[in-house]
């Protein structure tokens, strides 16, 4: 005598499945007909041969190493008019004249991986402030309240003889996860997420940044994300960097009168042709938490430097 998964199988799961996108658990499916748990293994068995007989026929694919997870195929194809696409690079600017060394696009993600305490704010306050008039800069904010947001912005006007009230041209933000359900699309938005926090396994990073960029719809996003000392890659590993198109890393040497170490570890659009930027680095100081000061002496006139090929 059949139970009642037999029943379900063809005429509800489907339903159920095609009701809203987005992963789901074996558990998912008892709780919406069940109301709990499994009634007993047979109802357990069936139900799991049920959604793995979706698996075999297309309509569902298993995700990820755990066992029991399920979404539905995205086959939903966007065509790319590229006659239409705009190849003209984003007007961005970034501290230390980044942008004539790497060219952005619509879309595009920039990381930054630094030690605690490297100066990655300092760098993302700069980078905010040099482009309020050229963009609608949303600045997402996890560590700072709005009392120590003030105070360093307060710096900032201090250190580079500026109003205070230009300040609100900046949109702050509290946010500490779930970027890619806030961050604002569209060309002409520029996201600032200081910093991108783990939370539980470090290799999800990449997949929440994934979700970041496929938000985008033309904005930009610069993400902070925090590394150990004695690794060039940002926790979460290489999978962080994944959509980067412009990969930054901060380290700090104590002890230096320049003291601060930005070094461009992956830019794939050239802005000057036959000049891979990757291994450029620039030492500078960081006054106030926002001022920073390039060091030209080891290459005067200008602050860039080459690290050389191991």
């Amino acid at each position: 005598m059949p139970n009642d998964y037999d029943i379900i199988e063809m005429v509800h799961i489907r339903r159920w499945v095609d009701l809203a996108p987005g992963e789901f658990s074996v558990n998912d499916v008892s709780r919406f007909f069940l109301r709990g748990a499994f009634d007993n293994q047979a109802s357990a068995m069936s139900l799991i041969m049920c959604l793995e007989g979706l698996v075999d026929t297309g309509e569902l694919e298993r995700v990820g190493n755990k066992r029991g997870y399920y979404r539905q195929p995205q086959s939903r194809l966007v065509r790319m008019d590229i006659e239409k696409a705009d190849v003209d690079p984003e007007n961005v600017f970034m501290p230390f004249a980044i942008h004539k060394w790497v060219h952005l696009f619509p879309g595009n993600i920039v990381t930054i991986g630094g030690e605690k305490n490297s100066g990655k704010t300092g760098f993302f306050l700069n980078l905010a402030f040099d482009n309020r008039d050229l963009y609608k800069v949303h600045y997402w904010n996890s560590e700072m309240g709005a009392s120590e947001t003030k105070l360093r912005c307060m710096k900032y006007c201090e250190s580079n003889r500026v109003g205070f009230s230009e300040w609100r041209k900046v949109n702050f933000y509290e946010r500490s996860e779930n970027f890619s359900d806030v961050i604002v699309p569209g060309k002409g938005n520029l996201n600032i997420i200081d910093f991108y926090e783990a939370h539980g396994e470090f290799y999800a990073m990449g997949e929440g940044i994934r979700k970041i960029h496929d938000n985008l719809d033309g904005a930009l996003a610069f993400i902070a994300i925090q590394k150990n000392p004695n690794s060039d890659l940002p926790l979460g590993g290489s999978r962080v960097t994944e959509k980067s198109r412009l990969h930054l890393t901060i380290s700090y040497n104590y002890g230096n009168s320049y003291p601060h170490k930005l070094r461009i570890d992956v830019g794939k659009n050239w802005a000057q042709e036959g000049q891979n930027p990757r291994g450029l680095y620039v030492n500078y100081r960081l006054g106030g938490g926002c001022f920073l000061k390039a060091d030209s002496s080891l290459n005067p006139p200008h602050i860039w430097n080459r690290e050389k090929a191991q």
